[in-house]
């Protein structure tokens, strides 16, 4: 494959949906493994455009990033909102995945204030997804089982979905009483 290939192959990916720089410089890197990296300039005809290896990746991506097709702050607040919305994930889960995926830690923590910490009328903020998710765990627990164990069972599971100790008490005292 060549660069003009894998550019085009990009910007086709990228206008179906929202990537990072991270997952795009991934996908690149898959191809170049499937694919032989560069032939020698020796076995490569007249007119025949060179492979893609490793040293294309940057000027792809920024050539990407010059045509708008990918933006790490605009892919960080649409993954930040559609976990919090669609996967009820809080916000610690939330800063763990974008990390992986390479983003910034500036624009990790704007994306996640601006879409976690959310008061407009409308828009679920992190607290409201929280309070949801537990209502409906504490519901789902055997009345006959121990407050204890039903607490612990609770703040594991919100734990786990990424919300902050403090945040999970907070919402769990509101849904006891």
């Amino acid at each position: 494959m060549t660069k003009e290939q894998a550019l085009e192959r990009l910007r086709s990916r990228c206008s179906r949906a929202e990537y990072c720089s991270g997952q795009i410089a991934e996908t690149l890197r898959r191809w170049i493994g499937r694919g032989a990296g560069r032939l020698p300039v020796a076995s490569v005809a007249e007119g025949e455009a060179l492979q893609l290896c490793e040293s294309d990746i940057p000027g792809i991506i920024s050539q990407l990033k010059a045509e708008k097709f990918i933006d790490d702050s605009r892919f960080a607040a649409a993954f930040v909102r559609d976990k919090l919305k669609f996967n009820g994930w809080g916000p610690q889960k939330i800063l763990y995945k974008l990390r992986s995926f390479g983003i910034d830690s500036a624009i990790i923590n704007a994306a996640i204030s601006e879409n976690c910490n959310n008061v407009d009328e409308g828009a679920l903020s992190g607290r409201d997804v929280l309070e949801k998710l537990l209502v409906k765990k504490w519901r789902s627990l055997k009345e006959g089982e121990p407050l204890q164990n039903r607490k612990s069972k609770v703040i594991r599971f919100a734990a786990g979905r990424g919300f902050e100790y403090g945040e999970i008490m907070a919402a769990l005292e509101k849904i006891i009483k």
